[in-house]
């Protein structure tokens, strides 16, 4: 998580920040609400034109474009041309939708329309029947919305311009939406000067009046003070107000990405503006968030790395107790910290003499006795990479996987009692040099004589045979595991390697 504090050095620019992400909570808080009521708005529109046409319910058109339900020289959408057709019009010619619906639809949109001056040119007419937020378009704002596909992309600005445009919103708001100034007002003028603030500053002052305006909005009692997401934005609001709410990196980015978008617009007309001095505090807001983001990602993977560790320990004590007797013993199966007595242990070392090339070449195996546990885990005296433990069937493989394992948990947990008592038995004393052991992060112990899989990658047989038998296993996916795996150093037992 990143502060709004971090990112900037000057009070003023700190109060910028904090009230653009304000208003980016307020509009989130407004998609759910806006959302809804822009869906009664067209199931109501559709409705009409069944009704005036006496169509079926359900009736589509996918045929009209907007050119087509809109004369040439329609205000707002061509009706500055003097020459016809226009470049609307060129290829798609005003006509009566075939299948009675799209000319009915755009007088439905009209009458709804505050100003009676929809914004034609940011709606396609061939997905009216099937969109409402492509109806929704036609009351926002006419330039700059005409790629935004939901209310989630949709900025303030176009948010609060859908509730002021479009009538039907009067029904979900105590105040007079049709004044010239109202809480709605105020607040798209709260965003517009927001956007076009050059420097990115704002004082105590403005940036009060900003939070106590958005608060208002979202307490209007006649709807939006009982609605849960306009709730849940009003106490993030209050606990902003107070700096009590954490705000994510991803967050704070959006919200400058789209306050550097719109300077970089306004500084293609106004000359006089201070570029470089925008552009120093931008380079340092994406340095920082840069900078946050990196510190979440090490956090998070932080947290899941520790908590995997103390799951994979939770697993291994519950199903690496019992030490198997076989079928020629009965009785019960013992606890194998108790009664395991570690084996002796030698190492094959392969010497290749290829002095009689008549004869191809020899290979002499020699066998040394292993004094200490180290010495399992090196080869000629480097850390190895694999280690292959071979034995008559029933002398003891998996068991000594076991007490591996057991041996491990016992060093990351720091019990004393278990390791002494499994050094205290057998050839224990080998155990008085672990540190290669003691230095793994992670054990993933797999027995695959319980694996009827043909998956044949290290990974898979992991995630598969270990991961998801972990009691907190939709915590860790695939690449969590292969990040572990790869900053890691890890112990892969897989038990009948056959």
């Amino acid at each position: 998580m990143a502060s709004y504090k971090t990112l900037f050095q000057e009070k003023k620019n700190q109060n910028w920040l904090k009230a653009s992400v304000a208003v980016d909570i307020t509009r989130k808080g407004l998609i759910p609400f806006v959302t809804t009521v822009v869906t009664i708005l067209h199931q109501a529109i559709r409705a009409n034109v069944e009704r005036t046409n006496c169509l079926p319910p359900g009736a589509t058109c996918n045929s009209c474009t907007t050119p087509n339900v809109l004369p040439c020289r329609t205000r707002g959408f061509c009706g500055g041309v003097r020459s016809l057709p226009c470049k609307f019009h060129q290829h798609a010619n005003f006509r009566n939708c075939p299948a009675r619906i799209c000319n009915d639809f755009k007088l439905g949109i009209e009458g709804h329309h505050r100003f009676n001056g929809p914004s034609w040119k940011n709606t396609n007419a061939n997905d009216w029947c099937f969109n409402p937020w492509e109806v929704a378009k036609s009351f926002l704002p006419p330039d700059g919305y005409l790629n935004v596909q939901t209310a989630d992309d949709t900025d303030i600005n176009g948010i609060i311009s859908l509730i002021i445009n479009c009538t039907v919103f009067d029904n979900y708001f105590t105040c007079d939406l049709s004044l010239l100034h109202n809480i709605c007002t105020k607040v798209r003028d709260i965003g517009r000067k927001l956007r076009h603030s050059p420097q990115l500053m704002m004082s105590d002052a403005e940036l009060s009046e900003c939070i106590d305006a958005l608060k208002m909005l979202l307490k209007d009692n006649k709807y939006l003070a009982s609605e849960p997401a306009a709730m849940d934005a009003l106490t993030k609001l209050t606990l902003l107000e107070n700096d009590k709410l954490r705000v994510s990196t991803d967050d704070l980015a959006n919200v400058l990405s789209h306050a550097i978008s719109t300077i970089s617009e306004i500084l293609k007309t106004e000359k006089n503006i201070l570029q470089q001095h925008i552009q120093t505090l931008a380079d340092e807001a994406v340095q920082s968030i840069a900078q946050a983001r990196k510190e979440d990602n090490l956090e998070l993977y932080s947290l899941k790395s520790t908590a995997l560790k103390h799951d994979l320990q939770k697993h291994y004590l519950e199903r690496c107790t019992s030490l198997d007797l076989g079928p020629m013993f009965d009785l019960n199966t013992p606890n194998l910290v108790e009664v395991y007595m570690p084996p002796k242990l030698s190492k094959s070392t392969v010497f290749k003499d290829s002095s009689d090339s008549s004869i191809g070449v020899n290979r002499n195996i020699v066998l040394t006795e292993i004094k200490e546990l180290d010495e399992v885990f090196r080869n000629t005296g480097e850390q190895a990479k694999h280690i292959y433990i071979t034995a008559k069937a029933g002398v003891g493989k998996s068991s000594f996987c076991k007490f591996i394992v057991r041996l491990w948990c016992a060093f990351q947990m720091n019990n004393r009692e278990e390791i002494e008592s499994l050094k205290s038995r057998g050839r224990g004393t080998y155990m008085n040099s672990c540190e290669e052991l003691k230095n793994v992060q992670y054990v993933f112990y797999a027995r695959l004589i319980d694996w009827r899989s043909r998956l044949c990658e290290m990974d898979d047989i992991v995630f598969y045979q270990v991961i998801r038998r972990l009691s907190k296993c939709e915590d860790y996916d695939m690449k969590f595991l292969r990040e572990v795996l790869d900053k890691e150093r890890c112990l892969i037992i897989f038990d009948g390697l056959d």
